[in-house]
């Protein structure tokens, strides 16, 4: 197959599909806030994906999500099954290997 270039995702993209795919969870009220979107938040600048911080480190990405989980649901199911539904969607959609999805529940409403 001829080599037409390169394809390169953004950041900013993956953050996207990790909190589109967290707020698709059954359980899942809403994204939290982690620090950075928090700060921004009070200087007015509103991240894209807030509760998501996202790294890539020796090309394998690394997630933490900040939740808040609805009452009713069991905080260890909804957790696994975030960290399960998100590492599919980004190996699935982007084809990068997922490291790790560490999930930190805020709350409960």
């Amino acid at each position: 197959m001829e080599n037409l270039g390169s394809v390169r995702v953004a950041p900013s993209v993956l953050a996207q599909i990790a909190c589109l795919t967290t707020l698709a969870v059954p359980g899942v009220a809403r994204m939290g806030d982690d620090l950075v979107s928090g700060v921004n938040r009070l200087i007015g600048r509103e991240r894209p994906a807030s509760g998501v911080k996202l790294d890539i480190k020796e090309s394998q990405v690394q997630v933490d999500l900040h939740v808040v989980v609805k009452s009713g649901f069991s905080m260890l199911e909804v957790g696994t099954r975030i960290q399960e539904e998100v590492s599919d969607a980004l190996t699935r959609m982007v084809g990068m290997p997922v490291g790790e999805v560490n999930i930190y529940i805020q709350d409960v409403e």
